[in-house]
């Protein structure tokens, strides 16, 4: 099946750098500007190009939080870690293989992000 023009199937993996925080499987929010910020519901799991502190007003209501680019010391890293928020960076792809609505499950501990089920 083809996913965004990208070839996969169901259960498919991509992976990040992870940043603690545990597992955790939702729905996902595709972030690509601030004004996206307005849209996030409770338990959903972020998915963005890069991290921007606008994000910090919604950590008491998403799931975790996953971008494209960073690494263990970057901004999202350590603030997800003060809030004790599950966070994978450096998931390079994740924006062709990931869009809002899909089911996906993110491995903090290991950065593995695997997509459950996608919206059609």
């Amino acid at each position: 099946m083809k996913l965004n023009n990208v070839e996969t199937t169901q259960n498919s993996e991509v992976m990040g750098i992870g940043c603690g925080g545990g597992i955790v499987k939702g729905i996902a929010r595709v972030i690509e500007n601030l004004v996206d910020l307005e849209k996030i519901k409770t338990g959903e799991i972020v998915i963005t190009k890069h991290f921007d502190a606008g994000f910090i007003s919604k950590f008491n209501i998403i799931a975790g939080i996953i971008t494209e680019t960073g690494g263990v010391l970057c901004h999202s890293a350590i603030i997800a870690r003060e809030y004790n928020l599950p966070a994978i960076v450096s998931a390079k792809g994740i924006l062709i293989h990931i869009k809002t609505g899909d089911i996906i499950e993110m491995n903090a501990q290991t950065g593995k992000i695997n997509l459950l089920n996608w919206v059609n």
